[in-house]
């Protein structure tokens, strides 16, 4: 049985996100937004996902431990 509440989130990045400043603005603010509710935001890309699980699982589980 977990002793404390787990609060993590993990997004997939595209550069589509990336190429209209908009939306990389709200980006930001949706992390700062997770960071002061207690959320741990860890992002990765679906090449990192496809190419290298291992890495990303361990970003997740090690943003997971803080």
């Amino acid at each position: 049985m977990w002793s404390e509440v787990v609060r993590g989130a993990g997004e997939a990045d595209g550069a589509i996100k990336y190429a209209d400043p908009q939306r990389a603005i709200a980006q930001l603010r949706r992390d700062a937004g997770l960071r002061q509710a207690g959320f741990e935001a860890v992002h990765f890309t679906w090449d990192d996902i496809v190419r290298n699980p291992e890495r990303v699982a361990a970003l997740l589980g090690e943003a997971f431990k803080r």
